[in-house]
């Protein structure tokens, strides 16, 4: 059994901490009429639950302490479970890909996220909300309890390939996967190529046959996956260096 939607969880309760309860900017009930008709004519609220309040990924304790928070209440529930042969469930925390039809059923969120769309890839920052670079997303995604999650975690990044042309850029990546096993880090796996070009093997599949990404704990030729995925995968954050 696997956990989806950890930055989801944390970015919704740490915009609700901090917009309703500290701010008080917005008010409870206001919140689940806009979550209940999906933010509809509710624009400007949601930007403010998306701009307003700290986003998992960017190595900020007040709302990483919510996914480390939400990893363990899920794993040691799922623990206390046997199987039919008598053995103990073993919590994960990655999707495979199934954060993308699980989205389609899955109401609007506090974090600003409209119902129907993608949840959260695995361990990784909702897409777009890691704002300071992949040191800052792998410090945060170290906080969680990785041992717990017996069944093992999934980070992915993807960098554009310009970053990885010499010698500095492949340092650069190996130190980053250093400091992300030295903080306790399990799993990190990484798409090097730019969004264009994926774009253009949507457009034109039939020159990309040979294109392989890695998708969430496995790869997979790009131009056989579903649409949804495909642009799921196109949308995790693109970072143009190491900062």
């Amino acid at each position: 059994p696997q956990g989806v939607g950890v930055a989801d969880i944390a970015d919704s309760l740490a915009a609700i901490k901090k917009l309703v309860f500290e701010d008080k900017t917005i008010n409870m009930e206001e919140l689940l009429i806009a979550l209940k008709e999906n933010f509809e004519g509710r624009e400007e609220l949601r930007q403010r639950l998306i701009n307003g309040a700290p986003k998992y990924g960017n190595d900020d304790d007040y709302v990483d302490q919510f996914a480390r928070f939400a990893g363990r209440v899920y794993c040691e529930e799922v623990e206390k479970y046997k199987n039919p042969r008598g053995g103990v469930f073993q919590p994960g925390l990655y999707p495979v890909s199934a954060h993308v039809p699980l989205g389609r059923n899955t109401a609007a969120l506090p974090s600003g996220r409209k119902a129907m769309t993608p949840l959260a890839d695995g361990v990784s920052p909702t897409h777009g909300s890691d704002k300071k670079g992949p040191t800052a997303v792998v410090k945060s995604v170290a906080k969680l309890d990785h041992m717990i999650a017996s069944n093992g975690t999934l980070l992915n990044q993807k960098f554009s390939p310009k970053i990885l042309e010499d010698e500095k850029g492949l340092r650069s990546l190996a130190e980053l996967i250093k400091i992300y096993f030295s903080l306790g880090g399990k799993h990190i796996q990484f798409n090097v190529i730019d969004s264009q070009t994926l774009r253009e093997a949507q457009r034109n599949p039939e020159k990309y046959a040979n294109l392989v990404v890695r998708v969430a704990g496995y790869s997979a030729f790009f131009t056989q996956l579903h649409k949804d995925v495909q642009d799921d995968i196109i949308e995790r954050t693109e970072p143009v260096s190491y900062t």
